[in-house]
This record gives structure tokens, C-alpha cells and sequence, in this order.
């Protein structure tokens, strides 16, 4: 109520929840935020809690500490959005972490000048960069630490993920060959040169690339004209590199599962909400209607089914 009548750009705290992700970043940003209206409402309250509260929120290095964590949780949360959606493959999501390991050099080298040019919360929160604590640089010191850790055995050669995205710009000289012949045993490595040659030369297959994508190309490309090359891009794809698509469809079973169409087959339903297939329905409806007619009028109808097929 108190923040309805300051007008404050949000009207409630949002709390956070071990099971909806992202959530610990977007509460500290609202904390962050409605700080004002925090202290208003605090010293206005009759708890015994409220007086400890109050000391916290009005302690400057409490919440420069807290604001702090609302950006680094910011910057967290947009590669976690970035890693996930629908086709997504591993060339992605590599990119993706890769570039964060660099931010994570910039966002350190930010800090230590006390420029804070990353840290927007923080920026309003301190009034002067020597209030920056060894505690925060550390605590990016510690990330970079993590992230090297963890991504130390991920390799995916730089060339074959050009080679993915576009076969027709990538080297042939190299290495690229010795490097395909690692990560698919059995290819024919001098076989894999020459039908990137021939890819190379055919500007159709070019454009081809560039109206459907690097997914959709592959899986068009001839798999007997093009055997050992359209195999080390279809494992480069086929990688798995997301749980996106598994979360998703718990979401949807949540929603179709619910109290008020519990009746409905789940399995059917899923499917539905699951496929990216896009069915032509005026002809799907057409088709219906002429199964109703009768076989003397079936006829003078045959040649209109055909025309709306063809379009669809």
C-alpha cells in the first residue's frame, strides 16, 4: 500500500525461489531499487525486527555490498537467457561462454579502476571508488577462478565451428582437415578436402545457406555427394547443449495438467505444445469438407482441392 501511494515504479518486493531460476538476481534489483521506500515503511513499523532492518539498509557498505551482487547477478543472468531457446547448438553456447570469460576480465579491470561503467547499481549506491571492497573484487576473482574450472575441458575447435556456419568462407588449407579427422574418427580425411571443394564452387548451395540457416542446410545437403563433410557438421549440431527444450516441457505439463482440464490426455497434449510443425490448415479443413460431400459432388471439387494443396 505505502508503495502505491509514493507511485513507486514497482508495487511489491519480489522474493526469491530456489526453484524459479533467475529469481535471486531480479529480487536484489527490486531490493536495490525501492530502497527509499524500504527505509520509509521501516521506520514507520511498530516490529521489533524492523529497527535491525533499518540499521542494515542505512549501513553504506551493506548496501554497496548488496548492490554490487544485484549487477553481477544481472550480468549472470543475461548469459543464463543466452543459453537458453530453441535451436541453440553447442557452437552457440560455447560463443557464449567464451565471451562472458572475457567480460569477466573487463568487469575486474572496471573495478580496480572504480570507473564502474558495469556496475550501475553500484555507481548510484558509493559515493567514491575507494569504496570498493577487496571483498568484490575477489568475489570476481573467485568467478573467473569457477569458470576457468569448469570449462577447462570443453574444446570445440574455432575452425570447425566456422566450418559449421559457413562452409563456404572457411580455409581449406590448414589444419581443418587433421581437426575433422580428430572429432569424427571415421571420416576419409583427404575425401573431406575435396567435397569442400566441391561445395565451394556450387553458388546455388550458397544461397541455399544463407535463406535456411546452417541446421537446415546441413540436413538438406545430399549425405552421397557430401558424406564425410555432412557428417562432422551433423555431430558438430547434433551436440547437446541445453536443457532448455526438457525445462520447457515441464512448463507446458504444468499448465495443461492443471485442475480444471486434468481430463485431457497428457501425452497428445504435449506433443502439441511441443513441436515446432506449423500444419496447413485451410487445406486440412478442405480436405474435411469434401470427405462430407457427396461422391457425385466430390469430383467438380477435386481440381479447387488441388490448387489450395499446391499453395500450401
Amino acid at each position: 500500500m505505502l508503495l502505491s501511494e509514493m507511485s513507486a515504479e514497482h508495487h511489491n518486493l519480489l522474493l526469491h525461489n530456489d526453484v524459479t531460476w533467475l529469481s535471486k538476481g531480479k529480487a536484489l534489483e527490486r531490493f536495490c531499487g525501492l530502497r527509499e521506500e524500504i527505509i520509509t515503511y521501516l521506520r514507520g513499523s511498530k516490529q521489533k525486527k524492523a529497527e535491525t532492518h533499518l540499521s542494515c539498509i542505512l549501513n553504506d557498505n551493506f548496501m554497496a555490498d548488496a548492490c554490487f551482487l544485484s549487477d553481477i547477478f544481472k550480468h549472470l543472468n543475461d548469459l543464463n537467457l543466452g543459453l537458453q531457446g530453441r535451436d541453440k547448438t553447442v557452437i552457440d553456447l560455447v560463443e557464449q561462454m567464451r565471451a562472458f570469460q572475457v567480460k569477466l576480465d573487463l568487469l575486474a579491470n572496471d573495478l580496480s579502476t572504480g570507473r564502474m561503467l558495469h556496475f550501475p547499481t553500484l555507481r548510484k549506491c558509493i559515493s567514491s571508488p575507494t569504496q570498493i571492497t577487496d571483498v568484490m573484487t575477489g568475489f570476481i576473482a573467485m568467478l573467473k577462478n569457477n569458470f576457468a574450472g569448469r570449462l577447462d575441458g570443453l574444446d570445440l575447435p574455432t575452425e570447425l565451428a566456422v566450418f559449421v556456419r559457413d562452409p563456404f568462407t572457411v580455409a581449406i588449407e590448414g589444419d581443418l582437415s587433421a581437426r575433422a579427422k580428430k572429432l569424427v574418427p571415421s571420416i576419409d580425411e583427404g575425401k573431406f578436402t575435396l567435397e569442400l571443394v566441391d561445395m565451394q564452387s556450387s553458388v546455388t548451395m550458397a544461397q541455399e545457406l544463407s535463406t535456411n540457416g546452417p541446421a537446415m542446410f546441413w540436413t538438406d545437403v545430399n549425405k552421397n555427394q557430401f558424406p564425410n563433410i555432412k557428417k562432422v557438421a551433423i555431430v558438430m549440431l547434433s551436440m547437446f547443449g541445453s536443457t532448455y527444450t526438457c525445462e520447457s516441457s515441464f512448463s507446458h505439463m504444468n499448465s495443461i495438467k492443471s485442475n480444471s482440464r486434468c481430463s485431457l490426455t497428457l501425452h497428445q497434449c504435449l506433443r502439441i505444445a511441443l513441436t515446432t510443425y506449423e500444419p496447413k490448415v485451410t487445406a486440412l479443413v478442405q480436405n474435411k469438407k469434401m470427405a462430407l460431400l457427396p461422391l457425385s459432388q466430390q469430383g467438380n471439387c477435386s481440381l479447387q482441392y488441388i490448387n489450395i494443396m499446391w499453395d500450401a
